[in-house]
C-alpha cells in the first residue's frame, strides 16, 4: 500500500498535463467564436497564459523541495514529463479510437486539435528522432539518478513513477503506428491489384502517417518511364511546398532516378539512360479511374501524367490526398 500511493500519484501527475493541454487547444480553437474577435491575438494570449500557469506550477514544485538535489530531480522529471506529452496526446486518442469505434462528437473534437498539432511536430523525421531521443535520454538519466541516490527508498518517490510511466507513450507511439496499415490516397476497386511504391518502413511509416494526419506534403514523385515491362523508373522531389500557384514557386529539388521492380517489390538505383525509357501517357479517365474504388477521391499528384507499361498491362500514376502526402502507385489493367 505504501508503494501504491506514490505510483498512483506519479500516474496522475503524468496524465494531468495532457488534459490541461487538450483543454488549452480546445479553448484556443473555440474562444474566438465566443468573443467574436480575430483568432490570432486571442489564441496567443490563451497559450501564453497557459504556459505561465504551467511554469508557475513547476516553479512551485521545484521550490518546495528542501534540498538542491531534490530540486534538480523534480526539475528533470518535470522537463521529461513535458517532453513526453506529444507522444501521450497522440497514442492515447489513437488507441481509444481503435478500441471504441463510435466516439461522441464533443469528445472527438476535444482530442482532434492536439492530435493534429502533435502530428505536425512528428511530420519530420529529424524532429521525430530528436524529440524521441531527448525524451528517452532524460527519462533514463532521471531513473538512473534516482535509483543511485535513493537506493531502497526509490519506491517511495513520485518522481520515479512519473519517469517510469513516461517511457510507455514514447515506446508505444511507433508500435501503435506500425500495427496500423498505411492507406494511400486512393484505394483499388475489388479484384484490382495495386502496388504502393516507396512502401514506408518501420520509422518512415510513423512519420508518413503523421504527415497524413497533419496534412503535410514533403515529397513528390515523378514517374520517368518504364525500363522494361516489369521495371518502373521514377524519382522523388524533396523540399517542395504547395501554394497558391501549385508547386511553381517552391518546386523542390529532384533526387536520383530509382527503379521499382514489379517481380519482388524492391527499389534500386537506376544507372541507365533516361532517354531510353518507355513513356506512354494515358488518359486518367480511361486507364486509372475505372480501377479505383472511389473515383471522386482521386487527385493527381504534382506530376499528373499516368504512364502505361510497354505491354499495356500496368499503369503508374501519382495520387495526392489534398493537403497531405503524395503517393506513387501502380495499378494492374489485367483482368
Amino acid at each position: 500500500m505504501r508503494k501504491l500511493k506514490p505510483a498512483l500519484g506519479g500516474l496522475a501527475a503524468l496524465l494531468a498535463l495532457p488534459f490541461l493541454l487538450q483543454g488549452l487547444f480546445w479553448l484556443v480553437l473555440w474562444l474566438p467564436v465566443w468573443v467574436s474577435e480575430p483568432r490570432g491575438g486571442v489564441a496567443w494570449a490563451v497559450i501564453l497564459a497557459a504556459l505561465l500557469l504551467i511554469g508557475a506550477g513547476l516553479a512551485w514544485l521545484v521550490s518546495s523541495q528542501p534540498t538542491r538535489v531534490g530540486k534538480a530531480q523534480v526539475a528533470l522529471t518535470a522537463v521529461a514529463a513535458l517532453l513526453v506529452q506529444p507522444f501521450l496526446m497522440m497514442t492515447g486518442p489513437i488507441l481509444t479510437w481503435r478500441i471504441l469505434s463510435d466516439i461522441p462528437e464533443p469528445l472527438r473534437s476535444f482530442v482532434a486539435v492536439p492530435l493534429v498539432m502533435a502530428a505536425l511536430l512528428f511530420s519530420d523525421t529529424t524532429r521525430y528522432v530528436v524529440v524521441s531521443a531527448a525524451a528517452l535520454a532524460l527519462i533514463l538519466a532521471g531513473l538512473a539518478w534516482l535509483i543511485a541516490h535513493e537506493r531502497g527508498a526509490v519506491w517511495q518517490k513520485v518522481q520515479f513513477y512519473v519517469l517510469a510511466f513516461a517511457v510507455v507513450p514514447v515506446v508505444a507511439f511507433p508500435l501503435t503506428f506500425s500495427s496500423m496499415p498505411y492507406r494511400p490516397a486512393v484505394e483499388a476497386a475489388p479484384g484490382v491489384e495495386m502496388r504502393l511504391i516507396a512502401q514506408p518502413g518501420w520509422l518512415s511509416r510513423t512519420v508518413r502517417m503523421c504527415r497524413a494526419m497533419a496534412e503535410v506534403e514533403r515529397y513528390q514523385y515523378e514517374p520517368l518511364g518504364w525500363a522494361d515491362v516489369r521495371t518502373l523508373v521514377y524519382r522523388q522531389w524533396r523540399g517542395g511546398r504547395y501554394g497558391g500557384d501549385s508547386w511553381r514557386s517552391h518546386p523542390g529539388s529532384p533526387g536520383a532516378p530509382l527503379a521499382y521492380h514489379l517481380d519482388d517489390g524492391t527499389v534500386t538505383r537506376f544507372c541507365g539512360s533516361l532517354d531510353t525509357l518507355h513513356r506512354r501517357p494515358c488518359n486518367p479517365a480511361a486507364c486509372i479511374e475505372p480501377f479505383l474504388a472511389e473515383v471522386p477521391s482521386y487527385h493527381p499528384g504534382r506530376f499528373e501524367d499516368p504512364l502505361l507499361s510497354p505491354d499495356g498491362r500496368w499503369v503508374a500514376f501519382t495520387a495526392w490526398d489534398l493537403g497531405g502526402p503524395e503517393d506513387l502507385l501502380i495499378v494492374s489493367k489485367a483482368p
